[in-house]
């Protein structure tokens, strides 16, 4: 961490309680500020820790499992969304966390990321050594739908916790991620999450850092493949409704759908606009 040069970072899965917090802080990093879950859970679980000189951190929601905050760069005052995550093991559990990353989309306007360990995988692909189900992604596979989210750019490591058995007991899985929504995509520059070994842990440490320039010009089609995917759905729903006009489900459907589907398009508006002020 210390040589990562990481300027703000999370941690999950923490074992340490509240009256050896504050001790703890300074062993981890001295002179910056941190926030925890501790009074969500006896041991944390969560932490937030960031340097004072570089960033402001306004903590707006804290649940059993996540903790949201906006992030303001005092270099340039932009500020940011950001999400940490930390699921149950559990699948039933794991839908009140989906609600709760579907509520803050709801009230949220500008740039968000969400990471940390959905102990959840979002493609069958994602698992090897034990068996995918579609009931196992669909609820988390809806979340991400709704609010748009795309995927941060990976590098390094695929497989992001594995069970440390040997042979044909291990287990492999892709549970931690950095998701981000449409605003996100659409501000320059462009990230990349570098998910490195594990070493003696069972996750993968994750590093966000700055892509280089020349490996953005695949932005576009992404912007519009979203608007594209977005404007399909809604004209399939409203399909379903003509035939089953009075189905309340359907309607409700309709309503998510027109607000992703404007949200994709206005995102790609504001990249083509942006754009033309750079090639102008």
């Amino acid at each position: 961490m210390h040589n990562s040069g990481t300027s703000l970072f999370g941690l999950l899965k923490t074992k340490i309680k509240r009256a050896k917090a504050h001790s703890a802080s300074l062993n981890l990093c001295d002179g910056w500020s941190f926030t925890t879950k501790l009074a969500k859970h006896p041991r944390g679980r969560i932490w937030l820790m960031w340097k004072l000189m570089i960033y402001e951190v306004d903590i707006l929601r804290t649940t059993d499992r996540l903790m949201h905050s906006e992030v303001r760069y005092k270099g340039t005052g932009k500020r940011l969304y950001v999400t940490m995550v930390y699921a149950y093991s559990d699948m039933a559990l794991r839908r009140n966390l989906w609600k709760e990353i579907v509520d803050i989309y709801n009230h949220t306007q500008g740039s968000w990321a969400v990471m940390g360990d959905f102990n959840n995988v979002l493609n069958k692909e994602d698992k090897i050594g034990s068996p995918v189900t579609m009931a196992e992604i669909r609820d988390f596979r809806q979340c991400v739908d709704t609010c748009c989210f795309e995927e941060l750019k990976p590098i390094g490591a695929f497989y992001t916790w594995n069970n440390k058995q040997s042979g044909a007991d291990r287990v492999m899985s892709r549970i931690d991620r950095v998701l981000v929504n449409i605003e996100w995509m659409i501000e320059p520059p462009t990230l990349v999450v570098h998910y490195m070994t594990e070493g003696l842990m069972d996750h993968s440490p994750a590093i966000i850092n700055w892509e280089n320039e020349n490996q953005r010009n695949n932005r576009p089609f992404k912007y519009f493949n979203m608007w594209k995917h977005a404007k399909e759905e809604l004209e399939h729903c409203q399909r379903q409704i003509q035939q089953n006009p009075s189905n309340q489900q359907l309607a409700t459907k309709e309503q998510e759908l027109g607000s992703k589907y404007m949200r994709a398009k206005q995102a790609a508006n504001q990249f083509l606009r942006q754009k033309n002020k750079v090639d102008g």
